[in-house]
C-alpha cells in the first residue's frame, strides 16, 4: 500500500517546547541570530526518543557547530559535550517533518474514504518551504480532524476494521505525528517570529555565515550573504 513504508519508518515525535523533565531527556542547543543581528543559543530539552529524532535527522547529519568556534565567536557557556546546530538547518528538519506526517495523513485519509466508498479526494497539499511561513502551518489541524472523522467512520462500520486491519493500524501513528510535527512548526515559526525575525521592514542584516562555525564546512544553510527573509 502506498505510503506504508514511510509510515512505518517515522518515530512518534514530541513538542519540541515541551521541555521534558525527565532525568535522560535530551537536549539539542540552537544557535541563532537574532533580531538585533547577535548570536544566541537556545536550548532545548526533549523526550529521549525526540532527542534521538533530531541527532540523526538528515537534515542535521554532518551539520554539528564546532564548540571551539563557538567559544571564538563569543558564545557563553558552551559545553564539549553537547551538541549545537544553526536555526537554518533545525528548521528545516522541523519543515521537513512537517511536510512528511501532513502528506502522510493526507494519504491515509483518501486511501480510508476510497475503502468506505467516498468519492471525495484530496490534492496532497503543497509543500512549506520556509519556517517563517507561519501562516503555513495551519492547515494540520485541519486534517486531523477530517482523519479522525474518517476513522470513526471506518470504526462505526461493521466489519470494516477486520478486514482493513494493515490500513486502520496507521491512522493513530500518523495522527500523533502530524499533531506534533504541527505543534513543532507551530512553535518555532513562533521563535522565528518573535526572535529572529527582523523588528521593521527595512531592518534587515545579511544572514549569518554559520557555515564559519561548523566542524566540517561544506556549504548550506545560512552561508550566503543575502538578506534575512522577512
Amino acid at each position: 500500500m502506498a505510503g506504508d513504508q514511510e509510515i512505518d519508518a517515522q518515530i512518534k515525535m514530541l513538542d519540541i517546547f515541551g521541555r521534558s523533565q525527565a532525568p535522560n531527556a535530551g537536549t539539542i542547543n540552537v544557535v541563532y541570530q537574532n533580531n538585533e543581528n547577535a548570536l544566541e543559543v537556545e536550548t532545548m530539552r526533549f523526550d529521549p526518543r525526540m532527542a534521538v529524532h533530531f541527532s540523526s535527522h538528515g537534515a542535521l547529519q554532518g551539520r554539528e557547530l564546532d564548540t571551539e568556534k563557538l567559544r571564538a565567536a563569543g558564545i557563553e557557556n558552551v559545553q564539549s559535550s553537547a551538541r549545537y546546530y544553526a536555526f537554518p538547518d533545525f528548521a528545516q528538519a522541523v519543515v521537513q517533518d512537517y511536510n512528511t506526517a501532513n502528506r502522510t495523513a493526507t494519504q491515509l485519509y483518501n486511501q480510508l474514504t476510497t475503502e468506505l466508498g467516498y468519492t471525495d479526494r484530496l490534492s496532497l497539499p503543497q509543500p512549506v518551504t520556509d519556517i517563517s511561513q507561519y501562516n503555513d502551518f495551519s492547515g494540520w489541524e485541519t486534517m486531523s480532524r477530517m482523519l479522525q472523522g474518517a476513522r470513526d467512520s471506518a470504526m462505526k462500520t461493521p466489519g470494516f476494521y477486520e478486514d482493513h486491519i494493515v490500513l486502520m493500524d496507521q491512522i493513530t501513528p500518523a495522527l500523533e505525528n502530524l499533531e506534533s510535527a504541527g505543534a513543532n512548526a507551530r512553535s518555532l515559526s513562533e521563535f522565528h517570529f518573535e526572535h529572529i525575525k527582523p523588528p521593521a521592514p527595512g531592518m534587515e542584516v545579511p544572514a549569518f555565515d554559520y557555515n564559519t562555525l561548523r566542524a566540517n564546512p561544506t556549504g548550506g544553510s545560512g552561508t550566503d550573504s543575502t538578506l534575512r527573509p522577512r
